[in-house]
């Protein structure tokens, strides 16, 4: 692959021996007409998973005295056809429905104001936003914490598939983020739903008529293209890289995005435009490099009423980086033929590519419209083993092969022996992917690092003057004869909060003959117990969507 194909002239990076080096300096870009914000990991940011995933009849309007009203959705402004209700007088109006488990849901308006975009500070154009309650069989209340406001939006999400608003007309509720300050003194928007961010980043299911953040120019002409567009801002927007609506990230976490009007080409080693996607980096910081291609494609649905298909979401490809930080198949946990993971060994007649390895033109060709840059707050932990001694060697710092496959992932070669180590891969073992955790790069903005610690390399060497290595974390008791492996130790941070339930746990291994130590999530190791000294977990490498929940 060509070097300029993949990283920008002014980042710095270089292939290293036939392999990509992942942990480079860099010079950032100007952004020129993309935008940083940050992900979510809820649909619509509702007070309680029931209300996430609804379509409410607009047919199901009533007054507060039961008397039916009739009642229309333009674009995201409720009002009642006949004009007696509209603008800040659309209240005291309840909509009926049911939530997953068959229950009967009543949402009243209480109040209606025209909507301010929480990123630009300027009123819309189009959306308005609602004080709503619920009751049910489960109780009652403010259907968005913190007294939030929230979006109509036209149409409605069928688990992973969104079905349109069409006749009859169905509606649902996205809660608009709340603007919070870190005890650093930055700021962030949660608590809201990835729905509500989308309408605001300039994706709503309709045309937009308001100005981009960034002043970015909107893409959509069709309403079809407009909702491709908002449907692929959702699966973006919580990194659900599989369409499966799970996010794969963390609330706060930072990305650059840009849309197919304003997304770059990369640069050459001259710096001549190449035919691939801009590698970055971009924002704040310059640390925001390429991660994946969204796009929609058409799906069915359940809804028997529906007059046609839905729109499910999905990454187009992932870079080389990406795929780095994923299991095997990524988190396609049901569906893995939906996005496929290039690094599988099994030969096909048509290997799926990593986006770097894909054309501009190829990537709008087949449906891409945004394109997402992350700092990659996140690293996958991996498992090495020295060809000659058996040692391993667990860590983060991972150099990717040209190929981008398993076979040619390294430990970096900044670690003293890693030419020694390779990946391990073999049949009957475990994942040599342990799982994901916080990288060395993570913010400490991002609230979920509170539940972290520090995650450390050390290493003795023998006698044959050979180097054995351990991984622990921060305050573990370091074994006889082993030592912090220098300045470059930190390998990222882990959760040490108690995990969610079936979160692979990290443990220190010893070997029960002779010497080794091994640090690894699988729950047995042939030949090794687990270290007396360090019987409890270290803690634990969860999924983002493990973590966070559904979005």
């Amino acid at each position: 692959m060509n070097f300029g194909t993949m990283w920008g002239r002014s980042t710095g990076a270089a292939f290293k021996g036939g392999v990509l080096v992942l942990f480079v300096a860099t010079t950032a870009w100007a952004q020129q007409g993309g935008t940083q914000n940050d992900q979510g990991t809820r649909l619509n940011g509702s007070a309680g998973e029931l209300y996430e995933r609804i379509g409410i009849p607009l047919a199901s309007a009533t007054t507060l005295q039961g008397v039916g009203i009739k009642v229309s959705l333009v674009e995201g402004k409720l009002e009642q056809t006949d004009g007696s209700l509209k603008g800040t007088a659309f209240k005291d109006v309840t909509f009926t429905t049911t939530n997953s488990q068959n229950q009967q849901v009543t949402f009243t308006i209480k109040s209606a104001a025209r909507h301010t975009n929480v990123y630009t500070g300027k009123l819309s154009n189009t959306a308005w936003e609602y004080q709503v309650t619920w009751t049910s069989p489960n109780g009652s209340g403010d259907l968005c914490r913190d007294g939030r406001p929230a979006l109509a939006l036209p149409g409605y999400w069928e688990e992973r598939t969104f079905v349109p608003s069409n006749n009859p007309a169905k509606f649902s509720f996205a809660c608009v983020p709340i603007k919070t300050q870190n005890a650093n003194g930055t700021f962030w928007y949660a608590k809201g739903g990835v729905a509500a961010k989308c309408v605001d980043w300039g994706y709503p299911p309709w045309l937009n008529k308001d100005a981009l953040p960034g002043n970015g120019v909107y893409p959509a002409t069709t309403l079809d293209q407009a909702l491709r567009y908002h449907v692929s801002c959702v699966a973006m927007a919580s990194a659900d890289y599989c369409g499966e609506a799970r996010s794969n990230t963390v609330d706060g976490t930072p990305i650059v995005m840009f849309n197919t009007q304003n997304v770059q080409n990369g640069k050459d080693g001259m710096g001549n435009p190449t035919p691939y996607v801009a590698a970055g980096p971009f924002g704040s910081g310059g640390k925001f490099l390429f991660e994946a291609a969204w796009a929609a494609v058409r799906a069915p649905v359940r809804d028997t009423t529906a007059v046609s298909g839905g729109l499910r979401p999905k990454a187009l490809c992932l870079t080389k980086k990406r795929w780095s930080t994923l299991p095997l198949n990524g988190a396609c946990a049901s569906d893995a033929s939906f996005v496929q993971d290039p690094r599988d060994p099994i030969t096909r007649p048509n290997p799926p590519r990593f986006c770097e390895d894909m054309s501009r033109g190829e990537l709008q060709a087949a449906g891409a419209l945004l394109f997402s840059y992350s700092a990659y707050i996140d690293a996958g932990l991996y498992r090495f083993v020295n060809s000659n001694t058996g040692a391993y060697l667990t860590t983060s710092r991972v150099e990717i092969g040209a190929s981008g496959r398993y076979a040619s992932y390294r430990p970096d070669s900044s670690i003293p022996g890693a030419a020694d180590f390779l990946p391990d891969i073999g049949a009957n073992r475990p994942p040599f992917y342990e799982g994901p955790l916080f990288s060395t790069n993570a913010p400490f903005a991002v609230p979920a690092l509170k539940d972290t610690l520090p995650l450390r390399r050390y290493t003795s060497t023998q006698p044959d003057g050979k180097r054995r290595y351990v991984t622990l974390v921060e305050g573990s008791q370091v074994p006889p004869g082993y030592a912090s492996d220098g300045s470059n130790n930190l390998e990222g941070y882990i959760y040490v909060r108690p995990p969610p339930a079936g979160a692979p746990v990290l443990r220190l291994w010893r070997k029960d003959v002779g010497p080794g130590l091994l640090t690894t999530t699988s729950s047995m190791w042939p030949g090794y117990i687990i270290a007396p000294w360090q019987a409890a977990p270290m803690g634990s490498l969860p999924s983002m969507n493990t973590y966070s929940g559904l979005y």
